[in-house]
């Protein structure tokens, strides 16, 4: 918003302290007249809101706003937690918040959307290419037998670790993401020029790359993590 700690510390000075109950909708708004406020003087004036803001709350309030507001919070819950409070909240389905937030990506404009306008407004989210889609991970089994029962035919094939990505390809344009959607093409010439062989004019490719020695072995996993930080070609 624009607020350092110098900042901070301004707009918590000589506060006026009348301490009423602040709704999480009132805070949602005075975070976004400050985010709204540009041109001459609007540093005071995004001090001036951030004071009323202050000398409404009580000192534990004031405490969480202040390491909201500078980045500092830690809450502890992880996404899948996040995801199935959303689900609950919005009375939709837990399997159509997953699928949203994987073709979204934002997990912020899912629940919003699924508060607002339920299910049939997740529906929009639908994968684009080029915009990098959140992989889909492993579920948990009880053991063999509820893996096969759920799976049916099944195949087996060694694992060897490497790099999760996904390739986007249309026409001439590939582009290459990691498993976190950050984009990686220029470290791996090797993936976009074997994207470009495939006849398909618009494609998704989903899978793992793994470094090889010349022998064809693979390397050690850190090294293959390495190369998707590196802008240095070497064999995939």
């Amino acid at each position: 918003m624009g607020i350092g700690w110098a900042n901070m510390q301004e707009a918590l000075k000589g506060l006026d302290q009348k301490t009423r109950p602040v709704g999480l909708m009132e805070i949602d708004k005075t975070f976004e007249r400050v985010l709204q406020e540009s041109g001459a003087g609007s540093g005071g004036r995004k001090l001036k809101h951030l004071q009323d803001l202050f000398s409404s709350v009580a000192k534990e309030e004031k405490d969480l706003l202040i390491r909201l507001i500078m980045g500092e919070i830690r809450q502890g819950a992880l996404q899948g937690l996040i995801l199935e409070a959303i689900a609950e909240a919005s009375s939709v389905p837990p399997e159509r918040v997953r699928q949203g937030l994987m073709f979204s990506g934002d997990i912020g404009e899912v629940a919003r959307v699924a508060l607002e306008e339920g299910s049939a407004g997740l529906s929009r989210f639908q994968p684009r290419l080029f915009h990098p889609i959140l992989p889909r991970l492993a579920n948990p089994a009880a053991g063999e037998e509820e893996a096969l029962a759920r799976l049916g035919e099944v195949g087996w094939e060694y694992k060897i670790d490497g790099a999760r990505i996904q390739i986007h390809k249309e026409g001439e344009e590939i582009r290459v993401f990691t498993r976190r959607l950050k984009e990686v093409t220029d470290s791996v010439p090797e993936l976009v020029r074997l994207a470009g062989r495939f006849p398909a004019r618009k494609a998704f490719f989903d899978g793992e790359a793994i470094a090889l020695r010349e022998d064809g072995k693979p390397f050690p996993f850190q090294k293959t993590m390495r190369r998707s930080l590196s802008r240095r070609p070497a064999s995939i």
